[in-house]
Parts: C-alpha cells; structure tokens; sequence
C-alpha cells in the first residue's frame, strides 16, 4: 500500500526541484542494491542516511569492530583488509563509486570481518543498522526490496566462494 501511495505522490506533487538531492537518488537508482525502489522511495531512504567524508588513509571502521552500518561508495575508494596472521595487511579487494559494503551488518552485530580504509578522498552514505530496522519496520516497501538485494549479493558470494573452494581442493587451476 505504502508504495502505491509513493507512486500517486510522485505523479501528483511537484518534482523534487533540488538538483543535488536529484542527482543523489538517479544515481543511488542505478545501484543493484536498490534498483527496486521508486526515486521517492530512495529520497525517503536518503533521510535515513548519513553523508560522510574520509581522506587517503582514513580508516572507515576495524576489523573487529561491532558491525553497524551498510557503507554506499559515493565517490573515491576504500579498500577492504584482512590482518594476517603474520601481522601483514592483505587488501581483499577496492571499492569504487556506486559499491557498497558492511551490508552484514544490517543483518547481525557481530564483528566486521575485515577493515575498510578510504584509498583516496571518499565520499560514502551510512546506513545505520538501527536506522535501517526502524525504516523496515515502518516501511517494508523500502526495507524489504534492500533485504532481498541483500541476500542476493550474499548468496552470490557465497556460491562464488564454494567455487573457489572447490577449485583448491580439486586441484583445478584458478
């Protein structure tokens, strides 16, 4: 019901006339993340994030650290870290605009599995698992479409994984 009254509201009242805010939800749109949802519905999530700067070095959050926000890369790149046991840091992986990362932590708190650390000047919006909660709860036409692309990507990842597992295991070269 609650989309459909988005969808009357969109059509009924004035565009949204600030070109920043509108250039923020055509690109959040763009996101696999959140490709379900209507520009009004991305313009009641953005309501619900948080704009945040971080220069070359910055750390973003530890490995270790309670889980407590999904990150959306809006502009710059984080990478992502693992500690090794030797002590050495491993980069898992960079992350560019229009990534998003931490979305375990909408699910649970538990510890992040590894840190993530702006590579250069980066811009990301944080999702906070408690504002994300109190936004399915009121409004599942929102949260629910993100859950699913949520447990989409997981499950990608991890059937990509079990590939990689096998592969080592078989011998078969990568």
């Amino acid at each position: 019901m609650a989309g459909f009254i988005d969808d009357l509201a969109e059509r009924v009242f004035q565009p949204i006339r600030d070109p920043k805010l509108m250039e923020r939800i055509r690109f959040l749109q763009t996101l696999a993340l959140l490709k379900d949802l209507s520009s009004t519905q991305v313009g009641k999530l953005l309501t619900e994030c948080i704009e945040r700067q971080y220069y070359a070095g910055d750390v973003i959050f530890n490995e270790g650290d309670q889980g407590n926000a999904l990150f959306i890369v809006m502009s710059g790149f984080v990478a992502i870290q693992k500690k090794l046991d030797n002590g050495d840091i491993q980069t898992l992986v960079n992350l560019g605009p229009g990534t998003h990362f931490g979305e375990l932590a909408l699910l649970d708190t538990l510890p992040r599995s590894a840190a993530a650390v702006a590579v250069d000047e980066t811009a990301v919006l944080i999702l906070y698992k408690a504002n994300f909660d109190a936004l399915v709860s009121k409004r599942a036409d929102i949260g629910l479409p993100i859950m699913t692309a949520v447990a989409e990507n997981l499950a990608r990842q991890v059937r990509r994984l079990n590939e990689q597992v096998f592969k080592l295991q078989s011998g078969v070269p990568r």
